[in-house]
């Protein structure tokens, strides 16, 4: 199997992985900030 396909998958996967990781740590301080708003 060429090497470059396998690249291809790795770099989607890693970009998706930093996106999640990216957008949870968004979701958290943005709770977080909500939360200690309203308190």
């Amino acid at each position: 199997m060429p090497s470059c396909n396998i690249d291809k998958q790795v770099s989607e996967l890693l970009t998706m992985v930093s996106n999640k990781l990216v957008g949870m740590r968004c979701q958290q301080s943005f709770m977080g900030g909500y939360a200690h708003a309203v308190r």
